[in-house]
C-alpha cells in the first residue's frame, strides 16, 4: 500500500489525533501543525483533532497564533489519542514533558520532517522525511498535492509563511521550494503579508542574552574558520544567530535551564558546505557524547541532554570531538582578542 494511502486510512479510522512538534514551536512547526489540522478536517470533517504545543510556542510563532485565530495545548495528554501526527521534530527528546508518553504510545504514528531522523523515534512510524526540503511546510503542501486536496487561502498563507522563516526569507532553497512558493503564491499567500508576520521588536531579556553572549564569547580557529563560543541561561538560538551576524562562521552557545542542557549552532552556508551538515555530522554526534540528543538543519541545530548536573561547557570538548571526527578534521586553536 502506498505511503500516502496508509496516511489516508490511519486518518480515516482515527476519532482522536494528536499534532504535535517540539518545545518552543517555531513559525515552520506551527504553520505545518495547523495545516496539517485543516488537512485532516478536509479529509476527515469529524475527526477531533488536538494541537499539541510541549512547553510553548516561540514569540515569533505567538503572532502567527494571534492572526490566525489559533490555540494550541501546552499540557495535553496522549492518552485518549488513536494517531499521532509529528511535524517539524526528529527526535522524542524534543518534546519536553510528552518525551515518555510519545514514547509509550501504542497507537498509530506519523512523522513528517525535514531533519536528519533520530534513532529514537520509534520504526514502525509513517514517515514523510525529506532532509533535502528546507522546511516541513513545503513537505506538508506536498501530501495536500498527493492526496488531491486543495489547499485553502488560509493555509497558503500559513504554509507560505513558515517557508519564509526557514529558509531564511527564501535565501535557501531548492527548486521544490521555489515551485511551492509559486503554488502558493497563486492560492492567495502574499510575500508581504508573510513578511509582517516574522517581524517582531526583540524585548529587553532576549536582547541582554544577545549582549552577555557576546561578552563571553571565547574565540577559537579551526583552519581558518572562526569558531565562536558562549554560555547564556536562554535564548540561546538568538543568541548564536546573533554571533553569526557579527562574522562568526560557526556559532555555538549554551545553555541549562530546568535540569536540562540545551545547546544551539549556527553555522554559515560557507562552513557547512566545506565541512558538513550541522545538524547529522556535529549535533548529532556531540548529543550521543553528552548523553542526550542532537540533530537539525545544514546550517542550523541543536542538543538537548535531559537531568544535566554537569558544567555546560563540557558543551566545548563534544563540540572538539565532533569537529576532529569530520570527514576533513578541524582541530579548535584558542584565538586571544586584545
Amino acid at each position: 500500500m502506498r505511503k500516502l494511502d496508509r496516511f489516508k486510512k490511519y486518518v480515516l479510522n482515527s476519532a482522536e489525533v494528536a499534532v504535535l512538534s517540539h518545545v518552543n514551536a517555531d513559525p515552520d512547526a506551527v504553520s505545518s501543525m495547523i495545516s496539517m489540522k485543516e488537512l485532516l478536517k478536509a479529509l476527515k470533517k469529524e475527526v477531533n483533532v488536538k494541537q499539541i504545543a510541549p512547553e510553548g510556542v516561540s514569540k515569533a510563532s505567538s503572532q502567527l497564533l494571534s492572526t490566525f485565530k489559533e490555540r494550541f495545548n501546552t499540557d495535553a495528554t496522549l492518552s485518549e489519542v488513536d494517531l499521532i501526527i509529528l511535524v517539524d521534530t526528529s527526535s522524542p527528546i524534543l518534546l519536553g514533558g510528552l518525551e515518555e508518553s510519545f514514547k509509550t504510545f501504542k497507537g498509530k504514528m506519523v512523522v513528517v520532517d525535514h531533519h536528519n531522523p533520530s534513532p529514537d523515534l520509534p520504526k514502525r512510524s509513517l514517515r514523510f522525511i525529506d532532509e533535502g526540503a528546507y522546511s516541513a511546510c513545503e513537505l506538508v503542501l506536498s501530501l495536500y498535492n498527493g492526496l488531491s486536496v486543495k489547499p485553502s487561502r488560509k493555509v497558503a498563507r500559513l504554509l507560505l509563511t513558515g517557508m519564509m522563516f526557514d529558509t531564511g526569507h527564501f535565501t535557501m532553497g531548492r527548486l521544490k521550494t521555489f515551485e511551492a512558493a509559486v503554488q502558493l503564491l497563486k492560492l492567495g499567500a502574499e510575500v508581504e503579508e508573510s513578511m509582517n508576520l516574522l517581524q517582531f521588536k526583540l524585548e529587553r531579556p532576549e536582547k541582554l542574552a544577545r549582549l552577555k553572549a557576546a561578552s563571553r564569547c571565547r574565540l577559537y580557529d579551526a583552519d581558518g574558520w572562526i569558531i565562536a563560543f558562549s554560555e547564556v541561561g536562554s535564548y540561546q538560538a538568538s543568541a548564536a544567530r546573533s554571533l553569526i551576524a557579527v562574522g562568526a562562521d560557526l556559532a555555538v552557545v549554551c545553555g541549562v535551564a530546568e535540569g536540562e542542557l540545551r545547546v544551539n549552532l549556527r553555522a554559515t552556508k560557507a562552513f557547512t558546505d566545506a565541512c558538513g551538515h550541522l545538524g547529522r555530522d556535529i549535533a548529532e554526534p556531540m548529543g550521543k557524547l553528552l548523553g542526550g540528543s542532537g540533530g537539525g538543519h545544514e546550517t542550523a541545530a541543536g542538543v538537548n541532554v535531559k537531568g544535566w548536573m554537569g558544567d555546560p561547557c563540557k558543551a566545548l570538548e563534544a563540540l572538539a570531538h565532533a569537529l576532529k571526527s569530520l570527514q576533513t578534521p578541524l582541530s579548535l586553536k584558542e584565538v586571544k582578542v586584545d
